[in-house]
């Protein structure tokens, strides 16, 4: 029975190994670091395991059936969901819901569920980035190409900003990397990557932008040796605190003491927890597992039966890296504070969602790679 259950996941097993870990683990690292959160809102601990515990059933509910799907519907689709994200992230610039300081959220009216819109994002400009480089016309030399590729992530880029230095830059090098796999110029990318240096390097400094003060401050808290005021500041202090705590073998679950003085230590500095717990081989095998997801987009984006499937691939899972790296930085004070989550970890909901669904795509690539290679085994050969 459980040979026949296995069966039906197809595609990489070594990526359903990862994230099925990765998701286990989560259930350990959310039940112990919501501990001053579930004081804080009067709830308890048991009441964030079930909520985290059941969207990530459904996050991999989902990634089972987007990995069952043909991965080129998904060819047919981009152009849609880019258009569809466009003024999902305008309403939210405009209208989102405001949390920190920050209108980062929709709020879907009924149900008073939130989730962010630039996550749906995220999805969005790798598959119509990948769509657009995929064509067999295009011309890598030519630079109408280029301006067509650079006029998505521009305006993802503008519309994300405001609110969200962070993955507004992570969604640009993101399409970097993706244009890069396309075969683009080196001089254009970094052309590119220039242009992106200065709109933020101006927008921060001219105060043009809403959240461009609280950039500023950031930086300059982390660049400076005064490390005593600010509210990031007093997280980054006991982000250390608790790298330093773990040691080698860490304080053991649920021992960590300094989630009670995070005030998000479920999230932003999930991975300060995880070390002070673990320890440092905690930490390493955890960064381990991100390296090898990423690993393994690469090997899926070699057995791709098109460029299609392999730039979408190395994007998603790109993006995944990145965004785990800019996390882990953060807790280790190599990396100004910012709001990005640890994928699968973190306590989440929406994003887990669009997290587990993007990783069901790559898996349909790899799925569709797999069945191509069981055709070519002469046992499956009509002879006509």
């Amino acid at each position: 029975m459980l040979d026949s259950f296995l069966h039906r996941f197809k595609g990489d097993r070594y990526l359903w190994l990862f994230t099925t870990v990765l998701t286990l683990f989560s259930l350990m690292v959310v039940y112990s670091s919501t501990e001053s959160l579930a004081f804080r809102e009067k709830a308890s601990l048991e009441y964030y395991l079930i909520k985290h515990a059941a969207f990530a059933a459904m996050g991999i509910s989902i990634m089972f059936l987007f990995h069952f799907l043909n991965y080129r519907v998904y060819r047919k689709v981009a152009t849609l969901v880019f258009f569809l994200a466009i003024p999902l992230l305008i309403y939210t610039l405009v209208a989102g819901t405001s949390i920190n300081d920050a209108n980062r959220w929709i709020t879907i009216p009924g149900i008073g569920l939130s989730f962010q819109s630039s996550d749906l994002a995220k999805i969005a400009l790798i598959l119509f980035l990948a769509r657009l480089l995929s064509d067999k016309t295009v011309d890598f030399s030519s630079w109408s190409l280029f301006r067509k590729c650079m006029v998505p992530i521009s305006v993802i880029f503008i519309l994300i900003v405001p609110t969200n230095l962070s993955t507004a830059a992570m969604l640009f090098g993101t399409g970097m990397v993706i244009m890069f796999m396309g075969r683009f110029s080196t001089s254009k990318l970094i052309l590119a990557g220039m242009i992106m240096v200065a709109l933020i390097g101006l927008t921060i400094s001219t105060g043009l932008l809403g959240r461009a003060d609280t950039w500023k401050a950031r930086l300059e808290r982390f660049t400076s040796d005064d490390h005593e005021g600010g509210e990031e500041n007093i997280q980054t202090k006991h982000s250390k605190i608790a790298v330093a705590s773990g040691g080698f073998f860490g304080e053991g679950p649920g021992n960590g003491k300094q989630k009670n003085y995070l005030p998000h230590a479920y999230s932003d500095f999930v991975y300060a927890i995880i070390i002070e717990e673990y320890g440092l081989i905690g930490g390493a095998v955890v960064f381990l597992l991100y390296l090898l997801i990423f690993q393994r987009g690469l090997a899926i984006a070699r057995k791709a039966q098109s460029p299609f499937g392999a730039l979408i691939a190395v994007g998603i899972t790109f993006q995944f890296l990145l965004q785990a790296i800019i996390n882990m930085a953060v807790s280790l004070d190599l990396f100004p504070v910012t709001g990005q989550t640890l994928p699968l970890l973190s306590l989440g909901g929406s994003s887990q969602i669009i997290t587990f669904s993007a990783l069901g795509i790559v898996q349909s690539v790899a799925r569709d790679s797999e069945e191509a290679e069981a055709m070519k085994q002469p046992e499956n050969v009509v002879l006509t």
